[in-house]
């Protein structure tokens, strides 16, 4: 995004389109086997879907949601974690200064334990109108809402919040209802 998505090129151009990637869509499976070691077993699957977007024949973003789940069976326990992303991506300028993001993204963990011990964890974050200045890596403003849970051995714990995106590199996060000012650089809070 940085160069601009409209410079992408695969070659020739259809006859029927301004641009050879408006509408250019991917879909990926992913299936894939190992041996971690002895006893250890790594199962990754999943589906990578990514098309363009464009505004008036010309790529202007694109948009991907990806879903993955790796299963890792060792002797004491087996362990399921899932991640699920979903994000659009737009060009806000014409000189591919500023973007825009809206999306979700969301984590689970179960690990199951031979002992009859079960550990879960789970978290998602849902973006929204993010403006991101790709020359200073810097999100000027925009919201992001989260929500984390788990447990272990049925004790649960929780949060909910919301973070605030105020520009240079400084963000106000509410965590369960109390406010912290963030340095998104130094990660520094008060």
């Amino acid at each position: 995004m940085n160069d601009g998505v409209d410079t992408i090129s695969f070659g020739p151009r259809h006859l029927y389109a301004a641009n050879s990637l408006c509408g250019l869509f991917t879909d990926s499976l992913v299936n894939y086997d190992s041996k971690l070691a002895d006893t250890a077993q790594l199962h990754t699957g999943g589906s990578l879907k990514f098309y363009f977007a464009c505004t008036n024949g010309k790529p202007s973003g694109y948009v991907a949601c990806d879903s993955l789940t790796t299963v890792e069976t060792r002797s004491k326990a087996v362990d399921n974690f899932t991640i699920i992303q979903d994000y659009t991506i737009k060009c806000l300028d014409d000189k591919h200064l500023f973007v825009g993001v809206n999306g979700t993204n969301a984590y689970r963990n179960i690990s199951t334990y031979t002992n009859s011990t079960v550990v879960t964890a789970k978290s998602k974050y849902v973006l929204n109108n993010l403006t991101v200045d790709i020359c200073n890596k810097d999100i000027l403003s925009g919201s992001a809402t989260f929500t984390a849970s788990g447990s272990t051995n049925n004790v649960t714990w929780s949060l909910t919040g919301t973070i605030t995106f105020l520009g240079k590199h400084k963000a106000d996060v509410v965590i369960n209802n109390k406010t912290y000012h963030v340095n998104l650089i130094t990660g520094v809070w008060s």
